[in-house]
């Protein structure tokens, strides 16, 4: 949606500014099965500008790869780590990524499969 602000003073002074506003689900879950002990809680922000933090809750300690590809599907950057019980989260950067556009995530476990969509602010 493209919005229009305007401002104006007593003094007749004034100046509006004009700015694209884009709300998209950009959460999207789909879960195994069996994907129990996984709950996926946040991409935040998300657009984002320079980083974003992925956010998730695990029922019990789980090793997972946490793979970032770019809209050709090549590999960006693989983080596999052996996460706690709780809520836990990844950061990554824009530059780290080296991509200046859309990002595809894939968080992948023993029985556990999540996949999103990250937007970039360019």
């Amino acid at each position: 949606k493209i919005v229009e602000f305007s401002a104006s003073d007593e003094c007749g002074n004034s100046t509006s500014v004009t700015g694209v506003i884009v709300v998209t689900n950009t959460t999207t879950t789909t879960q195994a099965p069996n994907n129990q002990g996984f709950t996926f809680i946040t991409a935040s922000p998300n657009p984002f500008l320079d980083k974003v933090k992925l956010t998730f809750n695990l029922e019990k300690p789980t090793k997972l790869n946490i793979t970032f590809l770019n809209t050709e599907g090549k590999i960006l950057k693989i983080i596999t780590q052996q996460f706690p019980e709780g809520i836990n989260d990844i950061k990554v950067s824009k530059q780290e990524l080296k991509v200046a556009d859309n990002i595809y995530f894939f968080i992948e476990g023993n029985s556990i499969y999540h996949y999103g969509q990250l937007l970039i602010i360019n």
